[in-house]
């Protein structure tokens, strides 16, 4: 059901958010289609704005579903 998260440090840092990487994005996205929150994946704020945008493009652009 959720996914274990380890909200240690940054995941992201140093790691590339590009709108292609589906696999990355999915793994920030729940199978309903919610892009889950930074507090629930240990992202730093910056990060979480770039992953939001990414999911976003990656839907309007198809690659990505908007709901499950």
């Amino acid at each position: 059901m959720a996914k274990d998260f380890e909200p240690v440090r940054d995941r992201l840092d140093g790691v590339e958010i590009n709108y292609k990487d589906i696999n990355l994005l999915n793994k920030y996205v729940s199978s309903q289609g919610k892009i889950f929150d930074a507090k629930r994946t240990g992202t730093s704020s910056k990060h979480q704005r770039r992953l939001a945008q990414a999911v976003k493009r990656a839907r309007f652009l198809a690659l990505m579903k908007y709901s499950g």
